[in-house]
């Protein structure tokens, strides 16, 4: 689930340089996995990883054309398993969830410093 999250944020950020840093606190990975994640999906060709313009220490992701079309074929099955796990709650209980979890979120970004 990992790849598809990063590979998610990558696509929603096209044409912005992204940086492994900040997408491992956005997946809460550590850098050890967040490294493990980044060969994994390099090595299949789903990503690239070159030298940041700005700053040379950095890096920048970006997905290739392999990684944007198995994201295009993953995205329907993804949203159809999270369907199906929100389904038994019905548009009801759906809705209660929603609201707990973003009045979670406020109260979470709230206390951040």
């Amino acid at each position: 689930m990992n790849q598809y999250l990063l590979m998610s944020m990558l696509s929603a950020d096209e044409g912005q340089p992204s940086m492994p840093s900040e997408l491992g606190t956005t997946l809460d990975a550590t850098r050890t996995q967040m490294t493990r994640l980044l060969d994994g999906l390099e090595a299949r060709g789903l990503l690239r990883r070159q030298v940041s313009a700005q700053d040379r220490r950095s890096l920048e992701l970006t997905l290739t054309a392999a990684g944007r079309r198995l994201l295009e074929r993953a995205a329907p099955v993804v949203h159809a398993a999270y369907r199906a796990a929100w389904a038994p709650l019905g548009a009801s209980g759906l809705a209660g969830a929603t609201r707990a979890l973003t009045q979670l979120h406020h109260t979470l970004q709230a206390q951040q410093p």
